[in-house]
């Protein structure tokens, strides 16, 4: 390899190193000793550096300049297959990839080392250890600190250890350690260590060590301090000797906090020379240029972080922490689910990104930035909330920007407020547009999208798409988009920025133009159009024969109430149960309840219908069957009502198939006829008994039920008759 010392201001860049031996001494790739200070090593590529013999190792990079303060810099280099059959120990010939406070082959780890800065170098330590593998617990690590190193800088690194030890004749050599970092010396080494990834694999695998192992990256934080922006994650290299990057696909678990490199290292080139990004340089010696490509996926959870392009077709997508796209998204089905995270398309006025979508959505918060250029439909896709109604927000800039910046877009599915606060009048006069016609309705979801980071001095054209809002699909001219600055303003709209809503693919699409400003954008209606309420929830629950439906609303806008319909499953005809008031226009929810009581053994639908004061209604329909099953065990009420003239109704309860006789006795015990004698399935059942043919007074009425399974149930109770 390369040794060298008593410099100054040098140079040692773009060297390819190998070396295979089976000598008794450690093969050494960069050997930086005494003396060799203010000096640059930077895109060397060292790799299988290795030594067969018993007990010896490998090292890629090793620092004993013996000074505190050596100025050195080592950046943008890749270390591969350093290994060995390797020792106990790291004063004695175990593999390093980077040793801080060590000479070459030296046993010494107490070499003083200071002001060393390690930046953006891509460490892979890989595969079984040479030859068989000494027996003994040994150590071997992709960045070693000895106690004499101080003043250390370590940024934008990579290092990964899936090194392993088979041999295991007496079985030590299976308790061997591979470790990622491992230091000697106090975390007040260190001035700076974070944005790295430190990544191992195998039983063997230990993150770190500093006074203790550390296992997770939780334990490294602790230990080692800094870190808050480090990773812990496979970093998917090309292979184990190409430690560029491939294309990730569906297969692979993407990694995006390796595109979370942080500036301010002066390191703007990588290994093979590719301008770094000024704002999310990568981590490692490689910056990345490949897009994450995820055709095909079904759902996938990622964790946050910088990407440099996606392709997402899939079901759902769902980011677990805020992220960054600073290329291009590709979308042609399926949902993003950002949850309370921002997606945000670029980085800068230098580096816009964009947005290529034939179908999807983003749930959540979507940030887009603009140069000083005109635009045509940059899209924000949107989703409604639920998954399968899109409400995106195209923004054409007519009149460019006259200095870059952001937009913020997010959808409200409820919480517009009204039209009352508008002079008090409590609509918008639309007349400029239709003589005549005032938006008297307000849709109770709103987007709101913002101008940050000093974007300012445009003019553009809006086009939203208002699924799920109620407008009508065929009757929607007299809609409009209105607009206020925040929410504690009135909503005003003006016909010089009014066009007419379209409904293409009966989907309504309502724009607007020659706006100078964001803010909320939401949407006016006619008495035709928009929207008596927004449901929230809509459930049930069943009790043994008894069904009770429960509902709430988000918003109401002029809501009378709800008729309650049921029917037979499978069957068309639906039966209204009865009615429940509404709270007329609020912005606050409210929860209702319905009880129907008495039910047969049986499957049902549930239907609301929800009227306003115009008699415009619309339908809300349960998604999921009711089905109420058999009993447990036998029982006979209380008819009801009791006294009663001259019907009365008697519930029964069959927990099995049953030959069943009910029949009526007077106070002397006298047979006065049967009301029901049949063989019936188990279930719940009701008969209604006419007495119109007796006297009043008090009579009994007995069930004898014989079951197929053998038991019998027999019980009286009484009732009143009165005339």
């Amino acid at each position: 390899g390369i040794q060298v010392g008593n410099g100054l201001s040098g140079t040692i860049s773009q060297n390819t190193m190998t070396m295979q031996s089976s000598g008794a001494s450690s093969v050494i790739g960069i050997s930086l000793e005494t003396g060799f200070v203010s000096s640059t090593i930077t895109r060397n590529n060292i790799t299988a550096f290795s030594n067969n013999a018993a007990g010896e190792g490998g090292r890629g990079i090793t620092v004993g300049t013996a000074t505190a303060s050596s100025s050195l810099t080592i950046s943008n280099n890749v270390l591969t297959g350093i290994n060995g059959s390797n020792w106990t120990g790291f004063n004695n010939s175990s593999s390093m990839g980077i040793a801080i406070g060590m000479i070459g082959t030296s046993t010494t780890v107490t070499t003083v080392a200071g002001g060393i800065n390690l930046y953006n170098n891509s460490v892979n330590m890989a595969g079984n250890y040479t030859g068989t593998g000494f027996d003994g617990l040994c150590l071997t690590t992709a960045l070693y600190v000895g106690s004499g190193a101080s003043a250390l800088d370590v940024r934008n690194n990579i290092f990964r250890n899936s090194l392993n030890n088979q041999n295991t004749t007496s079985g030590a050599g299976a308790t061997s350690k591979n470790y990622a970092i491992y230091s000697i010396a106090a975390n007040t080494a260190f001035t700076t260590i974070n944005y790295n990834d430190y990544y191992v694999a195998g039983t063997q695998g230990v993150l770190g060590f500093l006074t203790s192992d550390r296992t997770n990256l939780a334990g490294i934080v602790t230990g080692f301090g800094g870190n808050t922006n480090s990773a812990a994650a496979d970093p998917q290299f090309a292979s184990a000797t190409d430690l560029s990057y491939t294309t990730v696909t569906s297969t692979a678990t993407v990694i995006p906090s390796l595109n979370s490199g942080v500036t301010g290292t002066g390191t703007t080139v990588d290994y093979t020379g590719v301008t770094r990004s000024a704002t999310n340089p990568d981590m490692g010696a490689y910056e990345f240029s490949t897009t994450y490509d995820l055709t095909g996926a079904s759902n996938t959870t990622l964790p946050g972080g910088n990407y440099t392009g996606m392709t997402w077709t899939g079901n759902t997508l769902t980011f677990s922490g805020n992220v960054t796209i600073d290329g291009t998204l590709n979308m042609s089905n399926g949902v993003i689910d950002m949850g309370a995270n921002t997606l945000t398309i670029g980085s800068s006025t230098a580096s816009v990104g964009g947005i290529t979508r034939t179908g999807g959505s983003v749930k959540g918060t979507i940030k887009r930035w603009f140069n000083t250029s005109t635009t045509s439909n940059s899209v924000f896709p949107l989703d409604y909330g639920d998954g399968s109604n899109y409400v995106g927000a195209n923004i054409s800039f007519t009149g460019a920007p006259t200095t870059g910046g952001s937009l913020t877009a997010t959808y409200h599915t409820s919480g517009s407020g009204t039209l009352s606060d508008n002079g008090g009048l409590g609509y918008i006069d639309a007349g400029s547009a239709w003589p005549g016609v005032n938006f008297i309705n307000l849709s109770p979801q709103y987007w709101t999208i913002s101008a940050g980071d000093g974007l300012a001095g445009f003019t553009y054209t809006i086009d939203l798409t208002a699924n799920n809002m109620n407008v009508n699909t065929t009757n929607y001219l007299y809609t409009g988009v209105v607009k206020r600055s925040n929410n504690t303003q009135a909503w005003g709209w003006n016909f010089s920025n009014h066009t007419n809503t379209t409904s293409p693919s009966a989907v309504p699409h309502l724009g607007g133009t020659g706006f100078t400003s964001f803010s909320d954008f939401g949407v006016g209606g006619n008495v035709d159009n928009l929207l008596p309420v927004e449901l929230a929830s809509f459930t049930a629950n069943v009790d043994k024969r008894y069904v009770t439906l429960n509902w709430s609303t988000a918003t109401e806008q002029n809501n009378v109430g709800f008729d309650v319909e049921r029917r037979i499953a499978n069957t068309e005809a639906w039966s209204k149960l009865g009615n429940v008031q509404g709270h007329g226009t609020s912005n606050t929810v409210h929860t209702y309840k319905y009880e129907d009581r008495n039910l047969q053994t049986g499957k049902y639908n549930y239907r609301l219908k929800q009227i306003d004061n115009n008699g415009n209604f619309k339908y809300y329909t349960l998604t999921s069957l009711v089905e109420v099953g058999i009993p447990t065990k036998y029982d006979m009420s209380q008819n009801y009502p009791n006294p009663f003239n001259p019907s009365t109704k008697i519930n029964y309860d069959l927990p099995f198939d049953s030959k069943l006789t009910i029949r009526i006795f007077d106070i002397t015990g006298r047979d006065m006829g049967q009301i029901i004698n049949t063989v019936l399935p188990a279930g719940y059942y009701t008969v209604e008994f006419n007495a119109s043919h007796l006297a009043s007074g008090t009579y009994f009425y007995n069930i004898m039920a014989d079951g197929n399974n053998g038991k019998q149930f027999i019980t009286t109770k009484k009732m009143v008759l009165i005339k």
